[in-house]
């Protein structure tokens, strides 16, 4: 039997969030830089959390204590969304994938051409 399953992510391990930052930046696939905890200032506001800052975006990322995460790329003008997107699904991957084999689970790994990913698990 098949589920498909959506949620929103929450960023709860954020050294989690930072080997997949470095695993894009291996394949090529983005670059950014860590900025780590503290507070760092957007076009109007400031925020206080784990930052990141993906390459030719204005901004960088805020990842809040809550594990939400908040950025400002202006609809796109100032940071390409898709280079997020890629974040937060290498993200989804990696934590489903250590929690799928913490609990005994093989998971297979089916990449598309457009680059959406689904994982397979299977006990």
């Amino acid at each position: 039997m098949s589920h498909i399953t959506k949620f929103e992510t929450k960023i709860t391990n954020v050294n989690m969030l930072h080997d997949a930052l470095e695993s894009l930046k291996k394949e090529g696939k983005i670059d950014y830089e860590w900025l780590g905890q503290g507070t760092e200032k957007s076009y109007s506001r400031t925020t206080t959390g784990t930052h990141f800052k993906l390459k030719n975006w204005s901004y960088p990322v805020c990842v809040l204590e809550d594990g939400s995460i908040e950025f400002d790329n202006f609809n796109g003008s100032w940071g390409k969304p898709i280079d997020l997107d890629k974040v937060i699904q290498r993200y989804q991957e990696l934590s489903i994938t250590k929690k799928a084999r913490e609990n005994g689970w093989q998971i297979e790994k089916v990449t598309a051409d457009n680059g959406d990913v689904t994982l397979r698990l299977m006990q």
